[in-house]
Order: structure tokens, then sequence, then C-alpha cells
């Protein structure tokens, strides 16, 4: 990477860059002040920085031979399955330590996202985002422990991570225009989440125990007519179902069994293993191995925190039963922070429905789950 100015520097110096400071930029440009790869190099380490508009006009100033790429502004720490692993307690990560990259990057651009939208220069790393887990990034990771009534350790561990995510839930990322790169495949939860509403609004008595399932996914075993054929499944419960028709309805990859049926509710979880794997695990929570009963509400609690649009809410029932032993929900809307509820789209005995759930929905389960489609079809 090349050395930056003190041009660019003094862009940088407030963790900030708006489009005014990059139209600044240009007459550097144009004198040769500023280099097209320092312009690369902004983009690439020092994109999550960017207010509204500052990605269009950095596209619009750049030489053609610069080749400036502009990451698109970070959404979610759980849109990437390494830094996810975070989330649900499994990894830390700290200075010194053998980990992965990929996660370290996402964490970097959230410090850095979070440092732009909530003005917190502290928070963000002078020589930017690059995967790498050195002193700067112990310094931004105790800054936001510190301010956030966390222990501070420069470690991010998993309430670390929650919490960050958690802001990011809260902070919606800016409209930076500018020519992008290639976006992560993540399904849109917002699709999906629309989806939800539309199966509800279109045949919600289908998804009753006593109706008759109709699906959308040409794949499912004998669906001649998508929406059309009946597929029977009555006089049962088919919260699954219901979930998977929307995720496939909303552009998802979804799980299913070989040969094409979708899995029973405390199978679906099992679809978050592995690199490919249709799903993204961001929490787990099984209260009986959580500790104190204080401390698996607490994990819950900011795990419904974070949900988001699009994301599928599964939990395990006491008991043995398997077929019917768990619950399908899809988030729809969250609003957990205003009025401690989550808005979940989810079969019920009658029909489909959408419920606001609370933290007490939850507590009473034997395993509560929350997963995140991975890809889009």
């Amino acid at each position: 990477m090349p050395a930056l100015s003190s041009v660019v520097r003094r862009a940088l110096s407030d963790a900030r860059i708006t489009k005014e400071e990059v139209t600044q930029l240009k007459e550097a440009v144009r004198t040769g002040a500023v280099t097209g790869a320092e312009l690369a190099t902004l983009a690439q380490k020092y994109g999550d920085l960017f207010d509204v508009g500052a990605g269009k006009e950095l596209s619009a100033i750049s030489p053609p031979q610069a080749h400036v790429v502009i990451r698109p502004p970070l959404r979610s720490i759980g849109d990437n399955r390494a830094a996810a692993e975070v989330l649900c307690g499994t990894v830390t990560l700290s200075e010194g330590k053998a980990m992965s990259k990929d996660a370290v990057l996402t964490f970097q651009r959230a410090l850095e996202s979070l440092s732009n939208r909530m003005g917190k220069p502290e928070w963000s790393l002078p020589s930017g985002a690059d995967g790498g887990f050195g002193g700067e990034t112990t310094r931004a990771v105790q800054a936001f422990q510190k301010d956030n009534g966390l222990p501070v350790t420069g470690t991010i561990d998993q309430m670390t991570a929650l919490g960050l995510e958690h802001l990011m839930m809260k902070n919606a990322p800016p409209n930076v225009g500018g020519v992008f790169g290639p976006a992560l495949p993540v399904a849109d939860g917002d699709r999906i989440a629309q989806a939800a509403r539309d199966l509800i609004a279109a045949r919600a008595t289908d998804y009753g125990v006593g109706g008759t399932w109709k699906s959308p996914n040409p794949a499912v075993p004998n669906n001649a007519k998508p929406g059309v054929t009946s597929l029977g499944v009555t006089n049962r419960w088919k919260c699954n179902l219901f979930g998977m028709d929307s995720l496939f309805a909303g552009g998802a990859k979804t799980p299913h069994y070989p040969g094409g049926n979708y899995p029973i509710a405390i199978e679906i979880p099992n679809y978050s293993r592995g690199a490919d794997a249709p799903l993204i695990k961001l929490g787990e929570v099984w209260p009986a191995r959580a500790g104190t009963p204080e401390e698996s509400k607490a994990k819950i609690d900011a795990l419904l925190k974070i949900a988001r649009p699009g994301d599928v809410i599964i939990v395990n029932h006491q008991g043995t039963d398997t077929s019917d032993g768990g619950h399908t929900r899809v988030v729809v809307g969250n609003s957990y922070d205003a009025k401690g509820t989550v808005d979940c789209a989810q079969a019920s005995s009658d029909a489909a429905v959408i419920r606001g759930e609370t933290l007490n929905s939850f507590t009473g389960e034997e395993a509560f789950y929350l997963l995140r489609p991975a890809q889009s079809r």
C-alpha cells in the first residue's frame, strides 16, 4: 500500500470522510499531490468512514487507471460467516492469536463504520481495516469497550461482538454512492420478510394445522404446479414449511433433505454447518448448559437485539418429541429496543400470522437459535 499524503491524512483525521472532503482532493489529484493509488487505498482500507455521497464523489475524481473499487458499506457483522462465530461465542479474536483474517477485517470494518456513524473517532484505526489484529485494533476495541461498559480487555469476545452488532443494528449504513465491488452473497433480508408477509396475505390458512400445504418452491417433491399443487401435510404443524417457503419466495437458498423436502424445525440449525451451508448461525443458547438462568436470559436478550428482517429463529421445545418438537419463526421487524418485541411471521394452529414476540416467548424453551440465510438463489 502506498504511503498516504498529508492531504489525505487530513481528510482522515476525524474518522469521517465527507463528500466535500473528497471534492477537495480533486485539485491535489490534478497536480499529482495525491495519486490514483492513494485513492484506491482510501477506498479499500477506509471506505467504512465514508459519509453520504463520498463514494460517488471519489469515483468522479479518480483517474480510470486507478481502478478504485468501493465496498458497499458494512450492514451487519453477522453477514460474514467467520465473524458470526464470534457472535456465537465459539471464537474470540485478540492480538497475537491465530485467527481468521476475514473475521478480523469484518470487526475492523464495524469499528470504522460505527466511529463514523456515531462520531467516535477513538474507535477507528489510523492505518485502516486490513485484517491484521495489531496494536491499533486492540486500542480501538478497548476504547469501544470502555465507552460501552464492557470489560476493557482489547479482546473481541462474544459480548463485545454482540455490543458492536447491536449498534450496527441501530446505525444504518449511509448511502455513500460510487462504484461498488461484488456484494456479499447473503440473501436480502427485507425481501424475505416481505415474502413472509405476502404468503400470509395470500393463503395464511394453508399453513394452519388443518390446512393443505401449497409451496412456491418447484424443487419440493411432487410440486407439479408451484403454489397450486396440494402437497397434503394435513393435521400437522407447518412452521418449518412456512419458514422455508418464505426463504425461497424471498430469493434465498433453502435447507433441504436429499430429494428436496424441507427439514423439520429442530434440524434446521444443522444447515449452518460448513462453508457453503445455506444458513449462518448467529447465536445458540441452551439454558440448561448456559450457566445460571440469568446468564441464558441475558444471551437470548442480546441476540433478540440483533435479529434483522429475514433472520430465522428456531426453538427446541422441552421434551422428547421430534416431528413437532420445535418451532420456526421468520423475523419481519424488530422493535426490541423500543417496545421489547421482535415481530415474527410463523405458522400457528389455524393460520400463518405475525406476532410480536418478547423475551419471555423464548426463555422456557430447551434451545434457542438465531440464523441468517447465507446465500441468494
